[in-house]
């Protein structure tokens, strides 16, 4: 059963240019079966929202942290998560290559176990009461793990559709 994916969209249901949209992009079209055949495509969806959960909920209670315990304003505590938040522009990209020559799980659990180490060593400094150098090393190792776990488990659900039921497929 392939479902159109602009039937679900607002402007659909609000009257909108549905008619148009469908007319122009024949390639919006994804197959319900994705879900119900091959599992990893599952497990990375399942994977890819726990780990955003996870992200989201540290980048919070660690903003807390720094603005109401340590006092700092929220643009410094923005300009602090900085060696967190830059390190998907360096390796993400690389991660990414190398995703496609290895397995995935070659990259994803260093990349997890990196991630909860760096964010264990910022409780356990968080515990005690330091300066904010002492936040950088586990902010990067952080931001490293992360960024080399989400490319991997984004090709590694891609990889399990077939090009018949992804976009990919080229339509005659």
């Amino acid at each position: 059963m392939i479902v159109q994916a602009s039937e679900y969209s607002t402007a659909d249901h609000a009257g909108g240019l549905s008619g148009w949209r469908r007319s122009r992009l024949p390639g919006d079209r994804f197959e319900l079966s994705v879900h119900l055949g091959p599992a990893p495509f599952d497990k990375q969806v399942s994977t890819q929202f726990l780990m955003s959960a996870a992200i989201y909920s540290a980048a919070f209670l660690t903003s807390q942290f720094f603005q109401f315990a340590l006092g700092n304003s929220p643009l410094g505590t923005g300009l602090r998560f900085l060696p967190w938040t830059a390190t998907p522009l360096f390796v993400a990209p690389a991660a990414g290559a190398l995703s496609d020559n290895t397995a995935a799980r070659n990259l994803v659990v260093p990349g997890l176990l990196m991630q909860g180490a760096g964010f264990a060593w910022i409780v356990a400094f968080a515990s005690h009461s330091s300066g904010y150098g002492g936040y950088i090393a586990p902010f990067i190792i952080a931001g490293t793990g992360f960024s080399m776990a989400v490319p991997c488990v984004t090709a590694a659900g891609l990889n399990a559709v077939s090009p018949y039921c992804s976009a990919r497929r080229r339509e005659p």
